[in-house]
């Protein structure tokens, strides 16, 4: 998974580099590129929020599995679960707040395209919701590589204990 969720942040990077580029040849006056800035932002901004929640779940489901898995194995509990609900807590919250920034980003967007606020304001709100997600992005791989590491050891152990899961 480490490796996937870091394919599709590459990805998200492209998408958002294409609709950064383009929006910024808006800003500067070339009017000719809008067509491609909103389509490239609009499906960048949905990329980028599936990713954060399918980090989320990702964590959640993983969380739930070992819990089952190691119902019957009390000290196992006790050392593997506190560990990957903090996981679940470290992520989720910035998960969140990452994808409500690109989606502000993206809706003050739509407000510049009618008019009805300046530029400067969906620019800003960009900058924001890109350092927000970069930031994210990093604590999300990380997370998900520890919760990798704890996947192994419970399998390990419970291996060693002669459970087949």
């Amino acid at each position: 998974m480490p490796l996937v969720t870091l394919g599709l942040i590459g990805i998200d990077a492209f998408l958002l580099s294409v609709a950064v580029h383009l929006g910024l040849r808006c800003f500067l006056g070339d009017y000719a590129a809008l067509n491609g800035h909103i389509l490239w932002g609009l499906f960048a901004a949905f990329f980028t929020c599936f990713i954060h929640c399918m980090t989320m779940f990702y964590l959640v489901g993983t969380g739930k599995d070992v819990q089952r898995a190691i119902r019957d194995h009390p000290d196992l509990q006790q050392k593997y679960l506190a560990r990957l609900r903090d996981f679940k807590w470290d992520v989720h919250p910035y998960a969140t707040f990452a994808s409500i920034f690109m989606i502000a980003a993206a809706s003050l967007g739509a407000a510049v395209h009618t008019g009805q606020i300046p530029r400067w304001t969906h620019f800003s709100a960009v900058l924001l919701a890109l350092v927000f997600n970069v930031l994210t992005f990093f604590k999300e791989y990380i997370t998900v590589h520890k919760n990798r590491m704890i996947l192994a050891e419970v399998g390990q152990a419970l291996y060693d204990r002669g459970v087949r899961v």
